[in-house]
């Protein structure tokens, strides 16, 4: 059974405001997650913090945190390389 996908508030916009081709390419990748990820995701865990990861779209990156008991992964940021890792 696969994780059921949740988007943040600020992730949804970040989402909406993206062209469709990237969007689609994002969504894709986050379909097929399941925990443990499996290699060819590029998902990894962000130093420092016990439940959020990172998956790499391209020039863009996706924060999220996965919740094992209820299966799903929360999407939290989605933003170019640059502007990501500020304020997740």
């Amino acid at each position: 059974m696969a994780f059921k996908i949740r988007l943040y508030k600020r992730a949804k916009k970040e989402l909406d405001h993206l062209d469709k081709i990237t969007s689609t390419r994002i969504l894709e990748k986050l379909k097929v997650a399941d925990f443990p990820f499996p290699p060819n995701l590029d998902a990894k865990k962000m130093r420092g913090e016990e439940r959020l990861y990172r998956l790499r779209v391209g020039e863009f990156r996706v924060i999220f945190e996965v919740d094992e008991k209820l299966r799903e992964i929360w999407v939290r940021r989605i933003a170019s390389r640059g502007e990501v890792y500020f304020g997740y």
